[in-house]
């Protein structure tokens, strides 16, 4: 498997490495190598085997020894030189600051650094998209609408888990004494206090972006809520109208009830009689007036109206 290889006085070299040769080097078993040669996504560890590390943090798996680290090298090319930039600048610097950081902790700490800038910077990016959209929905709860605010429901969800991994991670490490020791391989007299104040400035950062991936989640709650309840008004505004018109057609109906018996091929005693048509014209208007009136007072009492 390709891997780019660094060392602490900053060379690299991408090199072609077997399970078998890294585990002779690290002294450890090849099974211990799993977490980052295995090509499905597993959740984020850090495990102390043998004499190495074993990072996996997603995309970002190294394998780190006192001498040496291999980062994997995976399909995603510009990651990959991203990273690989990083980790050499991180050993530049460490020259120019003159720092006593173990090398196998720097890396350490380069790649938790590195996940989080990247989770940073995709938060940023999401959180313009995602004002938008709300502001979107809200103003028209159209189904392209609402088909984009599902997608970046999904996107916030996974980025949710992320952060989630990083912090369960970072305190798992902070929680244990002796990973904290072991997490410095070669120079035992490196204050413990110092390597938890890195990882815990790392987590302090990882909880704020959780914190504020908790607030857009609230966000998107409090919109469909706004836009549930529009939609619930509009359509109690629809039901209320199709109610009047079927009770005014059932008015109406009465009426017209009432002409066809009027208007039957019957003899009756009204057939000349030029008062008996006014007369039932009125009585047909206030009876379907009366009617109207009761109807909207029942609706009103039982608030259908």
């Amino acid at each position: 498997m390709k891997m780019f290889k660094i060392i602490p006085d900053g060379d690299v070299s991408i090199v072609d490495v077997s399970k078998k040769t890294l585990a002779i080097e690290f002294d450890m078993h090849t099974r211990d190598l799993r977490p980052i040669f295995l090509p499905r996504r597993q959740l984020y560890t850090v495990s102390i085997r043998g004499d190495g590390l074993i990072v996996n943090l997603g995309k970002i798996k190294l394998c780190i020894g006192t001498k040496s680290a291999y980062f994997v090298l995976q399909d995603d090319e510009k990651r990959d030189l991203a990273f690989s930039t990083h980790l050499w600048l991180k050993l530049q610097n460490k020259k120019l600051e003159d720092k006593h950081i173990p090398f196998e902790f720097m890396i350490l700490e380069a790649a938790f650094e590195f996940v989080l800038a990247k989770t940073q910077k995709h938060f940023a990016s999401f959180e313009s998209r995602l004002a938008k959209i709300l502001a979107h929905v809200s103003d028209a709860p159209t189904q392209e609408n609402f088909e984009k605010l599902l997608l970046v429901k999904k996107e916030i969800l996974s980025l949710e888990k992320v952060i989630q991994e990083l912090q369960d991670t970072l305190t798992d490490l902070l929680n244990d004494d002796e990973a904290i020791d072991e997490l410095v391989l070669v120079n035992k007299d490196f204050e413990d206090d110092d390597l938890e104040s890195i990882l815990e400035n790392i987590l302090e950062q990882v909880l704020e972006i959780s914190h504020d991936i908790h607030k857009e989640k609230e966000s998107i709650d409090d919109t469909q809520e706004i836009v549930t309840l529009k939609m619930a008004t509009i359509r109690n505004s629809v039901i209320q109208v199709d109610l009047l018109v079927s009770v005014a057609m059932f008015i109406l109906s009465f009426g017209t009830l009432i002409a066809g018996f009027m208007g039957m091929n019957l003899q009756n005693s009204f057939e000349n009689s030029f008062v008996a048509f006014w007369f039932v014209i009125f009585a047909v208007f206030i009876l379907s007036l009366i009617l109207g009136l009761l109807f909207w007072k029942f609706l009103k009492e039982k608030y259908i109206l």
